[in-house]
């Protein structure tokens, strides 16, 4: 009887070991599949635009959050390009872009875009500008996207400041007229984008006549909107 009862005991023994191994196998099966991308994070039935920690879909999107900011894939054309931001679409979907296709329009078809501030913005506003500068930009040590040259200046240089190497841009720089024949003009088409802090216009991106202004209260919406004009350009919001 004894010896029954001892082998009893070992066969759930080895039966318990069993299941435990069978187990961790498991876990360590679900944790590599969901690193390979196998397994969507995204349960059935959940919204399109669904955060959780790390990972945000919107649209057709997937962003990851990085050490700085949130990377994500855009495609154009045929061609795939890993696009790294600050903010993601959540963050500044809140901007407002008056006339957007319009807007977006004009830029596309431009031959070449200026990108201005005041030269006592912060620099963090310079870097929202040349964020936009280098989707705008062609190809080029991994960097460009849309093919369309551009240049990032400031609106004056300060005195005191004339050794500085900086371009003066301002809104005067733009080329007229909203209809673009892109086929048939002959002379350089050139579109201002104009960075501005302005408490009465609002947090929005808009035309001030033939210049498209991105105006904030505050700096940190101004970075928002450096942000949502890019999305705007590669269509992700």
């Amino acid at each position: 009887m004894a010896i029954h009862k001892r082998k009893e005991k070992g066969r759930i023994k080895i039966f318990a070991v069993n299941i435990i191994i069978v187990m961790i196998a498991v876990a360590f099966l679900w944790l590599l599949l969901q690193q390979l991308g196998v397994i969507d994070f995204h349960l059935k039935g959940e919204k399109d635009n669904h955060s959780s920690p790390g990972i945000i879909k919107y649209n057709d999107f997937i962003f990851k959050k990085e050490l700085v900011g949130w990377s994500t894939l855009v495609k154009v054309g045929n061609q795939s390009y890993e696009l790294m931001v600050r903010y993601n679409p959540e963050e500044v979907e809140y901007i407002e872009i008056i006339n957007e296709s319009k807007i977006k329009d004009r830029l596309l078809s431009s031959d070449v875009v200026f990108i201005t501030t005041d030269p006592f913005m912060p620099s963090s506003v310079g870097l929202s500008a040349m964020e936009i500068s280098k989707i705008l930009n062609p190809r080029k040590n991994n960097t460009g996207i849309l093919g369309i040259p551009s240049v990032v200046g400031v609106t004056y240089i300060p005195a005191g400041y004339d050794d500085k190497a900086a371009m003066v841009i301002d809104c005067y720089n733009a080329s007229e007229g909203d209809m673009i024949n892109v086929e048939n003009r002959t002379e350089t088409f050139v579109s201002v984008i104009r960075y501005e802090i302005n408490e009465t216009s609002g947090n929005r991106i808009f035309f001030r006549d033939d210049c498209i202004i991105i105006s904030g209260e505050n700096v940190s919406v101004l970075e928002h909107a450096g942000d949502r004009m890019v999305y705007s350009l590669l269509n992700v919001i």
